[in-house]
């Protein structure tokens, strides 16, 4: 029997190649995308797996409630490690970490000695970790003592690339990095490299004094500066030890804030933390199911149109006594046999997607189709899909009575299914155009990001990491990079403007609430000259005042709106327990791309610093490779030894956002496809359609009907399912869209035009798809038609 249902199978697909080929592309098709982000989803779920005790791991967390608005931290301060061990007995371990440190890495240039010049390497993954790190997390030492590893406060461990690319061939252990113009470390341990899947980061790992003597408070209870992971010897009454927890920094810690702290799993970090990670853990799900769905619908709309020449075999079945679980039997085994065809030229897709995509990321994820785990993840899919896909066409083609082969019954008006497939030709293009307006306005909004106006210039600035003596140096730096005839300011500050993200709330007037966010910016006296920021009131920063500049502060009209001041300037202001002075009011600036609301207003206050973390150079448009060398050369001349780093803040590109190019490039390919698909679909029904109304368009022709009417006639029908498509489709994917952009501080405009774009495009698309059939229909000999039948 299975023989024989085998037989029939490959016959009944070799007799309608056509569309077995439409549904073996389109389901392949849809596989391929649906294991690339299926392989997307595996990999955010196996984070963290690797460490041996993750199920007691835990981190604790602060939630801080501020202007009637939540926001969670996984920073807490830095007592909280010696202090969950010493009181909960439930506490077994802790280990501390900072957040990743931004460092100058120096190795002699030849034999180590005091003359010896360095060469520094850049490296912004440098941890500082308690002594128990490697006993309490699973990254593996390949060389070094893990009992003697950070017992001396000069001892560093490089990752294994990293030690490649400080020491190459050499051997590293014991050998001499210098940490910018500072301390001169050893290397006492080299370690693997952080597998692809860990929440933790890192390319080298120093003692956490090294937090102390950088001035941070490491004893103290506020504060979101370290990270505090911890290990329980059980995780029952988690909810009265998270109590008991808040209890005892009642006792110890006074605060205005609302603050809970509570320990979460250390396997919910990633997906769960700050970097929050589900929500592309989420839109990949969605796209999976999205793209294979729309697969789906063209398997059953095919299946079912098409399931009208089957009608003679089975009255014949039937007549022979087949019953109809028979049938359906018989059906989704052929539906399974085309279905897993389709599922390994999906695998093939997938193979090539998945690394093209992550490449595409920055990122290194090879598609791994193979062990028991993906195996048992994607069999219930498979079958799931096959049900969805085969059972409806199954059960409607067996449910068909001979009764209809009777003399005076018509074959050809058995179509009873035609609603159901307008429906789902509904969904399907409803999807796709959904898909398709989301990733052009997307892509839009990324583009927006260095685009909008943010209340400064940004265009023609360079910035410029600082470094090394850089730090001394930059009076006499800034005042040769003036001199050069293409250069139109020079400026440092604590932060790039399109995003400072330090804040306090302790601020304003010295009676009354100090709990709002204010953002803080140190510069020197040339800030708002260089990035062309308009003072309202008052002055700014100048030379002349020289150390008098520490006394004062200028703040932005936000933060004076926010407090009601009418005459701001000369008015004493409290920060930090001390008094300052207002010199000067500027405009407002967007200076952060995330709308938080636990921030709640744009205030902002810019204090002075002669030099800070970055360099801003405001150079002549159209700057050119030369003139770049030169600025370099300056740099060089008075940093010998240290890497050259720069970049445009008009291209600045945020942390959150992260390889957009990469993500504009993936909505692009996935868009083309899911139209792709769709459209599959439709010329598979179109050919349907015109077939089963081949008699109809014989007889308008012998009436006199001439081709342009014919082919009105075949395409209004689908037409006016795409019309459809998209009435519904559009405010959908503006729905979406208005809340994907209460993200955004600034957003690009939702623009009717877009919207009339995208409908008049799916609109073309589906016209050049199905127009051709159409047109061999309407061009057909009225002869043949009629004796079509």
């Amino acid at each position: 029997m299975i023989r024989n249902y085998l037989i029939i199978a490959l016959r009944n697909l070799w007799r309608n190649k056509m569309i077995t080929v439409i549904n073996l592309v389109g389901m392949a098709i849809g596989f391929g995308i649906f294991l690339t982000f299926w392989s997307w989803v595996r990999f955010d779920l196996s984070f963290d797996k690797f460490h041996e005790d993750i199920e007691q791991m835990f981190i604790l967390n602060v939630r801080l409630t501020m202007n009637g608005s939540e926001y969670t931290s996984e920073r807490t301060g830095g007592i909280y490690a010696g202090a969950l061990v010493d009181n909960f007995s439930q506490v077994q371990s802790s280990c501390r970490m900072s957040e990743p440190q931004e460092f100058e890495l120096g190795v002699p240039t030849g034999e180590e000695g005091d003359d010896v010049p360095m060469k520094y390497f850049d490296e912004n993954e440098v941890l500082a970790v308690d002594s128990s790190f490697f006993n309490f997390f699973s990254f593996k030492l390949l060389e070094g003592n893990i009992d003697v590893i950070f017992s001396s406060r000069d001892h560093l461990v490089l990752t294994e690339s990293l030690a490649t690319k400080l020491f190459e061939e050499q051997d590293p252990m014991n050998r001499t990095v210098r940490i910018g113009e500072g301390s001169f470390f050893t290397v006492a341990g080299v370690v693997e490299d952080p597998p692809d899947e860990s929440s933790i980061r890192f390319q080298a790992l120093m003692g956490f004094h090294i937090m102390e003597e950088q001035g941070y408070p490491v004893d103290g209870y506020g504060g979101t500066m370290f990270y505090n992971y911890f290990k329980l010897s059980s995780m029952d009454d988690l909810g009265e030890l998270n109590r008991s927890i808040n209890e005892y920094v009642d006792a110890h810690h006074e605060t205005d804030l609302e603050a809970w702290y509570f320990l979460d799993s250390f396997e919910r970090l990633h997906l769960h933390g700050e970097s929050q990670g589900i929500i592309g853990f989420y839109m990949n799900l969605i796209m999976s199911l999205m793209i294979l769905s729309i697969a789906s619908i063209n398997f059953i709309n095919l299946t079912t149109a098409f399931s009208s020449k089957r009608l003679k075999e089975i009255a014949v079945r039937k007549s022979a006594g087949a019953s109809k679980k028979q049938l359906i039997i018989q059906f989704m085994g052929e539906t399974y046999l085309l279905l897993l065809i389709s599922f390994y030229l999906g695998l093939f897709v997938a193979e090539h997607l998945v690394p093209a995509t992550a490449r595409a990321f920055g990122g290194n994820l090879e598609a791994n189709f193979s062990g028991a785990s993906f195996w048992l993840q994607i069999t219930p899919i498979f079958i799931i899909t096959g049900l969805l896909a085969g059972l409806y066409p199954a059960v409607k083609i067996a449910g068909f009575k001979p009764l209809v082969f009777l003399p005076g019954k018509s074959i050809s008006n058995y179509h009873k299914g035609s609603r159901s497939r307008k429906a789902l030709i509904i969904v399907q293009f409803t999807f796709s155009v959904i898909f398709i307006i989301v990733s052009v306005f997307t892509i839009r909004q990324f583009a927006y990001l260095k685009e909008a106006d943010l209340g400064f210039n940004r265009e023609d600035v360079v910035y410029i990491p600082t470094k090394g003596l850089v730090w001394e140096q930059f009076p006499l730096i800034k005042k040769e990079l003036a001199e050069l005839h293409f250069v139109a300011g020079v400026t440092s500050g604590s932060d790039i403007p399109v995003k400072i993200d330090r804040g306090e709330i302790d601020w304003g007037e010295r009676e009354g609430e100090h709990n709002k966010i204010a953002r803080m910016l140190w510069t020197d006296t040339d800030f708002l000259s260089t990035f062309e920021i308009e003072l309202l009131e008052g002055e700014y920063f100048s030379q002349e005042r020289d150390s008098l500049n520490y006394e004062y502060v200028v703040v932005n009209q936000d933060l004076v709106e926010l407090m009601g001041w009418e005459e701001p300037v000369g008015r004493s202001f409290f920060l930090w327990d001390r008094d300052f002075q207002i010199l000067g009011v500027t405009e407002n600036i967007n200076f952060f791309p995330f709308n938080l609301k636990v921030f709640g207003n744009e205030a902002l206050i810019y204090l002075y610093e002669d030099v800070r973390e970055y360099i801003f150079v405001r150079v002549r448009s159209g700057i050119t490779p030369e003139q770049m060398a030169t600025i370099e050369d300056v740099f060089r001349k008075y940093n010998p030894g240290y890497v050259f780093d720069y970049n445009f803040v008009s291209e600045y590109e945020y942390e959150a956002l992260e390889n957009t190019e990469g993500i504009k490039l993936v909505f692009k390919i996935f868009s083309i496809l899911a139209i792709f698909i769709a459209s599959m679909g439709l010329i598979g029904l179109s050919i349907f359609n015109n077939n089963r109304r081949t008699k109809e368009v014989g007889i308008r022709k012998a009436m006199g009907a001439h081709s342009g009417i014919i082919m009105k006639l075949l395409l209004s029908e689908f037409m006016k399912l795409v019309v459809l498509s998209n009435l519904i489709a559009i405010p959908v994917a503006y729905l979406i869209l208005k809340k994907i952009f209460q993200v955004f501080s600034y957003s690009v405009d939702l623009k009717l035009s877009v919207f009339l774009l995208v409908f008049l495009l799916s609109v073309f698309l589906s016209l050049i798809t199905v127009t051709y059939q159409a047109f061999r229909t309407a061009r057909s000999n009225p002869v043949k038609s009629l004796r079509y039948e």
